[in-house]
């Protein structure tokens, strides 16, 4: 299992509502009602980034050695200063 912490600033907007964008991992954006509902949709939103990202990486060390094959569990803690 590895480990990745991405640095999230969220900010609150007029409209109501909480988000949160990264510069470290793009297309990384999130938003919620509250910041805890935001930290929680943004972990998901980055998991899925990044499992698409091995996927793809995955796949092209497949087609250049059809015997390299690897499972990657990943936590995103993402931590917030509030």
């Amino acid at each position: 299992m590895k480990t990745i912490i991405i640095p999230i600033p969220i900010t609150y907007l007029p409209e109501g509502y909480y988000l949160v964008t990264s510069d470290v991992l793009p297309g990384l954006i999130a938003q919620g009602n509250n910041i805890d509902e935001t930290i929680e949709i943004a972990e998901d939103v980055a998991r899925n980034l990044i499992s698409i990202e091995l996927e793809e990486n995955r796949r092209e060390a497949l087609e250049t050695d059809p015997e390299s094959t690897y499972l990657l569990d990943i936590h995103v803690p993402i931590p917030v200063s509030v």
